[in-house]
């Protein structure tokens, strides 16, 4: 397969378990491809090296301050960026797809960027229901002159100053590493994020900026929507509507015990401990107040 001028950023901290089987899947669409690395403790660099020699290390921060540091600091050749987590991998249509997406986009520019549908394992299963069937798509495909990238509770959020389009073919998402692993990582995700709820308290500034900045209405809609309807349902009722939404509405039951699992955690147990943070944050802003 010809080479296609992309660079492709991954993110790495210990990701052993993941981080041979991402690079496998990129060597035969670029060899532009950077290891951003939070300086790991494990083999992560060793197996890395075996594929690119582009590896930079910077602290931790959030997903999105390492993705602001990459397009800051690193040496590209090239003006479309792929992001890349190690849990995911490129499969052979999907690099044929973005060959001839970015190609296309070099000779006629049109979109500032693409969103990829990804296909989501669990516990070593696909999971094609819940809400999974919707392709779980994010904008990872973009050209980095037009692209801002915002933080929001422990992520990052996309922003394209132009029109984004879609690609049909999905990056295949699995972590090899164990549940306890995910547990973790989840854990601090819902302390981000009720601390996030905290700041929209505020008002939400994220809304202002993308109303300004971005043709991106997949984004503002979904902004809009938990500013204007989810973030005002009453605390801890979220959970159980999310859960039943995701389990009965969206048919995650057809996905048997490992759907079950992977509902009752990422859109209850992740949600119920969410707003429990908050409630708790909100007393103690409370008390400090009188």
């Amino acid at each position: 397969m010809k080479q296609t001028p992309v660079s492709v950023i991954i993110l790495t901290y210990n990701e052993e378990a993941n981080i041979r089987s991402c690079l496998e899947s990129v060597q035969s669409l670029t060899k532009e491809v950077f290891v951003v690395d939070s300086f790991s403790t494990d083999k992560t660099l060793e197996i890395a090296r075996e594929y690119t020699q582009k590896i930079f290390q910077n602290p931790w921060t959030h997903y999105a301050g390492q993705r602001q540091w990459a397009l800051a600091n690193l040496p590209f050749t090239n003006d479309w960026i792929l992001f890349l987590d190690a849990d995911e991998r490129l499969t052979p249509p999907l690099k044929r797809e973005l060959s001839q997406v970015i190609i296309q986009e070099i000779k006629k520019p049109f979109y500032g960027g693409y969103y990829i549908p990804r296909h989501f394992f669990f516990l070593g299963k696909r999971l094609r229901f819940g809400g999974c069937q919707d392709g779980l798509k994010e904008m990872r495909l973009c050209n980095r002159h037009n692209l801002i990238i915002e933080e929001r509770a422990g992520h990052e959020v996309y922003i394209s100053t132009k029109a984004v389009g879609s690609l049909r073919e999905p990056i295949i998402h699995e972590d090899k590493k164990p549940l306890s692993a995910w547990i973790d990582r989840h854990n601090r995700y819902a302390s981000a994020n009720a601390k996030y709820l905290t700041y929209q308290d505020q008002g939400n500034k994220l809304m202002d900026r993308l109303g300004k900045h971005t043709d991106d209405y997949r984004l503002y809609w979904k902004e809009k929507f938990r500013r204007n309807f989810w973030n005002k349902l009453p605390i801890l009722f979220r959970p159980t509507l999310l859960f039943c939404y995701r389990y009965f509405i969206k048919l995650g039951f057809l996905d048997g015990l490992t759907g079950f699992i992977y509902i009752f955690l990422h859109d209850f147990w992740l949600f119920l401990l969410m707003d429990a943070m908050y409630l708790e944050i909100r007393r103690k802003l409370k008390n400090n107040i009188s």
